[in-house]
């Protein structure tokens, strides 16, 4: 493992494959590093890029973004192949891409690949009756994984998601999601691939945090 700002220009040439492993890990837990061990084993990347959403939601309390990434530390320390980053977005894209216009392009890989989960895929994709939160899932589809240049110091969730250029997901399945259930593109781009951690689909991040919560009280 290793830390995105620490790397230089001529270490990031060499990953010519870079996925973006974008999720609030609160906490990071083994579905999540199955998932990056298949995608290195089976060499769908060269490195993945884990990233902590930074900032609030308006459905989800997250923990400190320093406290989550300091974890993934100490979990995938031992993990080759993997970046990791305490930049905001702004920097982490003033780090890997160059502007375009509105819009930005990778600097140093050949090409970017998203890694998301099931529930994201299909919730881009699918249609939703209710107006505005249909209005919300259009303006996603147009902006998500795009790399839209941020020409302020934006550290929230939606910076996140949309900092860097995706050419193609992979997805990884979750809970109560099938691989038939999975669509072939999502936002205009191939689904390249559909990881199945089997033995920790079932795992949630909320649910875990939920539980630990508890056990404090």
């Amino acid at each position: 493992m290793t830390f995105l700002e620490k790397m230089t220009d001529e270490e990031l040439l060499h990953i010519k494959k870079l996925g973006y492993f974008l999720g609030s890990f609160d906490p990071l837990h083994l579905g999540h590093i199955e998932v990056i061990q298949i995608i290195l084993d089976q060499k769908l990347c060269d490195a993945v890029f884990v990233y902590c959403v930074q900032g609030e939601s308006s459905w989800k309390q997250r923990s400190d973004f320093f406290q989550r990434t300091k974890f993934c530390e100490s979990a995938l320390g031992d993990t080759n192949n993997v970046i990791l980053s305490y930049l905001p977005p702004q920097k982490v894209q003033q780090k890997l891409t160059i502007q375009e216009e509105s819009k930005v392009k990778s600097k140093f890989s050949r090409y970017i690949t998203g890694i998301i989960g099931a529930d994201i895929a299909c919730n881009l994709e699918c249609k939703n009756e209710n107006p505005s939160t249909e209005e919300l899932r259009q303006a996603r589809k147009n902006d998500f994984m795009q790399g839209i240049f941020l020409d302020v110091n934006f550290n929230d969730s939606i910076a996140c998601s949309i900092m860097l250029p995706a050419d193609d997901f992979i997805v990884a399945l979750r809970k109560n999601y099938e691989i038939e259930d999975i669509p072939i593109i999502v936002c205009k781009r191939k689904v390249r691939a559909i990881i199945d951690t089997k033995e920790y689909r079932h795992l949630s991040s909320s649910e875990i945090n939920k539980k630990m919560l508890n056990q404090l009280k």
